[in-house]
C-alpha cells in the first residue's frame, strides 16, 4: 500500500471514529423523553406557582422537589444541560419536543 493511502486511511478512521464518539451521549445524560418530560414540568411548575416576590430558597425546593418527582438529581440535570450546550441542533430538536409536550398538556387540562 502507498503512503499516503495509508494516511488517506488512518485519517479517515480517526475522523469516523472522532464523529462517532461526538454523538454518543455520556453515561450520566438524561435521555431525551425523560429530559424533555422533566423540563416540561419545570416549567410549566415555575410559570404556575410564580409568587409575587420570588424566592431563591423556595425556587430551588421547588426544582428539587420535582427532579425528585422525576427520580433525576440536580447533578444529572446540570450534566445533560451542560451536554445539550455543546451543540445547538440538541437544543432544537428537544424544545420543539418541548414545545408538544407542554402543548398536548394544555390540551389535556382544558377538555371537560
Amino acid at each position: 500500500m502507498k503512503p499516503s493511502a495509508l494516511l488517506l486511511l488512518v485519517i479517515a478512521s480517526l475522523l469516523l471514529t472522532g464523529t462517532s464518539c461526538r454523538k454518543k451521549e455520556p453515561a450520566n445524560i438524561i435521555p431525551q423523553p425523560k429530559f424533555v418530560s422533566v423540563y416540561a414540568r419545570l416549567t410549566a411548575a415555575t410559570v404556575t406557582s410564580r409568587p409575587v416576590r420570588p424566592d431563591s430558597l423556595s425556587s430551588a425546593q421547588m426544582v428539587d422537589s420535582l427532579l425528585a418527582l422525576e427520580g433525576v438529581t440536580r447533578e444529572q440535570y446540570n450534566a445533560t444541560v451542560q451536554w445539550y450546550n455543546e451543540d445547538v441542533q440538541r437544543w432544537k430538536t428537544f424544545f420543539d419536543d418541548v414545545v408538544a409536550a407542554l402543548e398536548d398538556s394544555v390540551q389535556k387540562q382544558q377538555k371537560p
